[in-house]
Formats: structure tokens, sequence, C-alpha cells
């Protein structure tokens, strides 16, 4: 049995847009996905809400996705494939970083997994990067005061091209959220039940074809 490891924040801990509520297991896209491999590989859902890539936040403490991975890695290890979609967080308004940036942040993630030695016999496991869900319409939410900044839809769209051209460089697998789900327009920041159920497919797809 192969061992998938999730690694991201809300969208990947499932918050539902209309109450931010954790969505129940199976409406969820890690939990759907491990409904779509059963019998291929189990999947472990490492989502926490406001999980950043490198940065220490201020204000929501023990947030730090580089702090973290590394005991995650290991507890879970040996790992077939490690999924990472994170990047989101670093829009909020007090990080206030360039797409580039947050790139720079992904790419100290990548670079811990690929010398963790948490696959098979101590060697790397395989990555799929993500990049994040679109967001939509911040300002017209309850998160504006913490997301909306007037260029933020403009610096995520640049993110795409930027994983990608990381995930090529390192020789990892990659795929864009935005092409397979959207934002709750509630919120402009998370995806709802049938988005979750789209991505899930997706990545299943995906992950068939690296396991």
């Amino acid at each position: 049995m192969k061992t998938v490891l999730c690694f991201g924040d809300t969208n990947t801990w499932g918050v539902n847009p209309v109450d931010e509520s954790r969505l129940e297991f199976e409406k969820r896209w890690t939990g759907i996905l491990t409904e779509e491999l059963r019998g291929e590989a189990r999947v472990i859902e490492e989502g926490q809400c406001g999980r950043t890539t490198v940065c220490d936040d201020p204000v929501d403490l023990y947030k730090n996705g580089l702090d973290y991975l590394m005991p995650c890695l290991d507890s879970h290890r040996p790992i077939d494939v490690v999924v990472v979609m994170l990047g989101t967080v670093q829009l909020k308004g007090r990080f206030n970083q360039s797409a580039a940036d947050i790139t720079l942040g992904v790419e100290r993630i990548l670079q811990a997994i690929l010398h963790s030695g948490c696959g098979a016999d101590g060697k790397a496991p395989r990555v799929l990067l993500i990049s994040p869900i679109r967001i939509g319409r911040v300002e017209d939410s309850h998160l504006a005061s913490t997301f909306f900044l007037g260029n933020n839809r403009e610096r995520q769209a640049e993110m795409k091209p930027l994983y990608s051209a990381l995930a090529a460089r390192y020789g990892v697998e990659f795929m864009a959220a935005e092409d397979h789900a959207a934002t709750s327009p509630l919120d402009g920041i998370h995806i709802d039940v049938a988005s979750h159920r789209t991505f899930a497919l997706a990545v299943a797809e995906k992950l068939r074809q690296m396991l």
C-alpha cells in the first residue's frame, strides 16, 4: 500500500465557506481522494487553517509550515508522494508578499521534502506541487480586513506560472488547483462541496500516474 501525504492550509483542512465549520470527511477533497484511491494508497490529511509556507504569523501563532513539516514527515514515513498546496495565506495583508516571494517560500518547502529521506529506503518521496485556488472577491466578504489588498488577485494570478516553473526546476509534478476548482462567492477564499469533489477527482487522476 502506497502512502500519500497532503500538506496544505485551510482548503486542505476543509473549511466550509457557509459557516466556517469543518466539512465532513467524506465531503473534503482529501476524504474523497481517500475513497478514490482505496486499495491503492493510504491518504494522510495534514491541513491546518492559517498555515504559512515559512513565515511566523505574529497574530495567529504556530502556523509556520516549514517548522511543522520535518516532524510531520518523520512521523508518517515512509511516504511515497507528498502533495503540497500552500501560498494562499501569504496573501494576507500582514505578510504583503509578492508572488515571487511566496514562491521562494514554497521552494524552501520543496527543498526540505526532497532532502528529508522520508521516502522508501530513505530516499526522497515524489512531490506533487499544486498552485492554490484563485481567490475571489474577498473585499465583499467577512475576510476583507484580513486578506484584501488592492492587488491580491493580480499577485495570485502570477503564482501559477511561477509554481509551474519551480516544479520543473526541481523535477516534481505540478498541477493548478484553479483549473479544477473555484472559491465560493461567500468568502472568496474557500472552496465549496462541489469544488472539493471536482478537485479531488483531478488529484486522484494525477496521483494514479505517479504511484
